[in-house]
């Protein structure tokens, strides 16, 4: 029986289940890609503000060198720093040695705190731009250096943090 346009009466003239499907697989496809320049975009994010963040704190303690001309010229900033005390929170209380100390190590306490697996290094170095955490390449002539290295990861307890996974940022420091 064919109506007056010349079709049955019982063909179907709506969408089939196959082309919805077709439709749910291509939408799903475009939402993972969606998904993964997403994801992509917060990682460079978080890397960017780690960076930024190293940047802030080589900046803070080159600053604090150059306040110090008396313990720069004489590479105190590089020395083992001595234990924080209160006694150099007021500068009046402290030689320009001690002053070094206490701010290399309050600094060093904060490159720790505010940096994944953060690691930071005063030296003496003429190609400054080299180096991992366990083996600086610093070789006691050139110019003063800053030296920090961080993760872009959080890794906890249960994994070993190789010297590849480290991001430096290196800071000449003149006066």
């Amino acid at each position: 029986m064919k109506n007056i346009k010349g079709r049955s009466k019982h063909s179907q003239t709506g969408t089939s289940l196959i082309e919805i499907l077709v439709a749910v697989v291509v939408f799903s496809i475009g939402l993972s890609g969606t998904a993964a320049i997403v994801i992509n975009n917060v990682r460079t994010t978080a890397s960017a503000a780690t960076r930024s963040q190293a940047v802030i704190l080589a900046d803070k303690l080159a600053e604090s060198m150059r306040a110090n001309m008396v313990a720069y010229e004489s590479a105190d900033f590089s020395q083992d720093p001595l234990a924080a005390t209160s006694v150099c929170r007021d500068t009046t209380n402290c030689t320009s040695v001690e002053q070094a100390r206490y701010d290399a190590t309050e600094w060093k306490a904060e490159v720790a705190r505010l940096l994944p697996a953060g690691q930071a290094f005063i030296c003496t170095d003429s190609s400054p731009d080299d180096g991992l955490p366990g083996a600086l390449a610093c070789d006691g002539v050139g110019t003063n250096v800053i030296k920090i290295f961080w993760t872009n990861a959080r890794f906890g307890n249960e994994k070993q943090i190789a010297a590849s996974d480290f991001r430096r940022l290196v800071l000449p420091v003149v006066p």
